[in-house]
Order: structure tokens, then sequence, then C-alpha cells
């Protein structure tokens, strides 16, 4: 084997890499789950492990002995994955674009799994279980944040917008050459979001619709020619009430935990104000403490997303599941 990228998907070198890590002779027969990142093991053993427990680890792949990390690096080896070897990748954009592209690598390599969605975070944030999950952070007041309308609203720009990129991919041979510029028309992080009654501030979905108007229209892309675009989508599964989790997932992420964060403040900010008005002068400053800290330390929505089961009733785990069982 003369290239580097032979030795990370020999059957050889992989039982010997497992032993060599683990120091047990018992890893010597698993195979292994090459990811992106460090931040992804836990995610992809626990899906890959659905179907076989104890089958595989998630392992770093390195070169000169120095971790290599990055989906760039295992597009260079996807073409060697094997039932020994799992590469599994966010899909960023490459899900529309294998549906689009006979001859994609996703197509014709089942070792290669990905995340349906946009990326980790996209299979991670569902709205139903991100509404429950808000409603439950809380101390005696109920937290009312309309979440649900707010996110239905975003999925339905989110719908209109990736039909028009789309046709663009398509004129681009569906490289991710305008990926970056198309995922900042969503990024909403200045704008002022909560209000004091608990209520997201829907216009600021006219904010993200005004940048993708901006975006598209120096890229000669009108809506009134997508409507091929969106029955293709809505024909891979990609649609109205969906849409939010195939646009970026880094960016859903971050506008969630700011409305998370936002929400928070107020409702923490409205059990102060209940504190000073039912508890004596003595006991005020203990009190607030005590709220204070709860808000503090009882609600992380990064844990939240990190503690999400695997789900075969939530339609995006269904696709990973699925894909996942065709490996053997």
């Amino acid at each position: 084997m003369s290239e580097f990228r032979d030795f990370l998907t020999d059957r050889n070198y992989i039982s010997s890499y497992n032993v060599f890590l683990s120091g047990s002779t018992v890893d010597k027969d698993k195979g292994i789950i090459y990811v992106e990142d460090a931040s992804d093991w836990k995610f992809w053993e626990e899906f890959i492990g659905y179907y076989y427990p104890n089958e595989y680890t998630c392992r770093p792949s390195s070169k000169d002995s120095k971790t290599v990390t990055g989906k760039r690096f295992l597009e260079t080896i996807y073409d060697k994955a094997n039932e020994k070897v799992i590469i599994a990748v966010d899909s960023d954009y490459d899900y529309i674009a294998s549906k689009a592209q006979a001859n994609h690598i996703f197509n014709y390599n089942k070792y290669i799994v990905h995340t349906y969605g946009f990326s980790r975070e996209s299979v991670q944030l569902e709205k139903r279980h991100l509404q429950n999950f808000f409603e439950r952070c809380r101390l005696t007041l109920p937290n009312t944040v309309n979440l649900l309308d707010f996110i239905d609203k975003f999925s339905k720009i989110s719908l209109s917008a990736l039909a028009r990129y789309t046709v663009l991919l398509e004129q681009v041979d569906y490289s991710n050459t305008y990926e970056n510029e198309f995922n900042a028309c969503f990024n909403i992080l200045d704008k002022k979001l909560i209000d004091v009654n608990l209520n997201i501030d829907l216009s600021a979905i006219d904010e993200i619709e005004n940048s993708l108007d901006v975006f598209f229209y120096e890229k000669n892309i009108l809506e009134n020619n997508t409507d091929e675009a969106e029955n293709f989508l809505k024909r891979i599964g990609v649609n109205e009430e969906n849409a939010y989790r195939f646009v970026s997932g880094h960016v859903l992420f971050n506008l969630m935990k700011k409305i998370h964060k936002d929400s928070l403040l107020q409702l923490m900010k409205d059990e102060i104000v209940k504190v000073k008005e039912e508890v004596d002068r003595k006991s005020i400053k203990s009190k607030v403490s005590h709220v204070t800290n709860l808000f503090k330390n009882s609600f992380s929505f990064d844990t939240y997303c990190n503690m999400r089961y695997v789900d075969p009733n939530d339609e995006v785990h269904r696709l990973i599941l699925s894909a996942i069982d065709n490996i053997k």
C-alpha cells in the first residue's frame, strides 16, 4: 500500500489499531467509525450501536502521529469505506446533491453514513422536543415562549430558500461554492428576539427573507422559477414542516440557543420580581441568589442537545437508521 489513506481502511491495520488504542485484544474484531470531529463520537456510536451494539467504535484518523479531522479529509477516503470502516459525516447539502446526481458517492457506497439533515445539530433539534424542553425550563412561572410559531415560519421560508439554492447548486455542478454565503442569510443573532412577555419577534423572519432575496438576486435566481426545485425537494422528503432541519444546523443551533438563553433571562427576571413581592426583606437576597443559580445551572441547552436519544419515531432519525441497518 503506497498511499497513507490505504492504511486507514485496511482490515489488518484496523485490528492492530484497535488493540493498540484500547490495550485489549478483545477489540481486534471491532469495526471503526471515522467521524469529522471528537464532538461527533457519542452521536455516531449511539446511532450505529442501535443496530450493531459493541461492533464499532469511533477512532481518530491520524497522519504522522497527529489526529486529522474534518469532512474534507474524510472525503479523500470515501471510496475506501467498507464493512470494517464506516465513515460518518454531516450531510451539509450533499443529501440534496445525492438525490440530484446519480453518480454521487452517497448513492453507491453504503458504508458512508450521513445525517440527512444538514448536520448533527439538525438531527438533535426537532421542534416538538424543543418546545417540550423549553416549557420545562421554569420554576414557578410558566415558560410560554412561542417557539413552535417561530420554527414553523422559519421552516416555511427555509423550503423556499432551499428550492432556490437547489437551482443555484445545479448551475455550479453541486459544489459548495456559495454555502457560507447562503448560510449567513439565516443569521439573526444580533437581533432582539424575546420581549418582556416571552414572545418571539416573528418579524425577525422577514430580515432572513430580505437577506435571501438579496443573495439570490445577485445570483440571478428568481423565486418564480423554482416550482420544479420545490417539488423535487418534497419528493425527497424535504417540506415546509421539516425544512428547518436541512438548512445550516450550526446556524439553527446558535439561533435556538439564543432564544433559549434570552427567554430564560426574561423568565428569571420575572421570578425575581415575584420573589421580591412575596418574601420578607431579610430573605430577599438569599432567595434571589437561589433563583439566579437555578436558572444559570439547571437548564443547559448544550446538555439537552447532547442527551437527545436515538428516536425511531423521528423522521430524520429513521432515515439515518435505515441507512445504518443496510450496512450489513
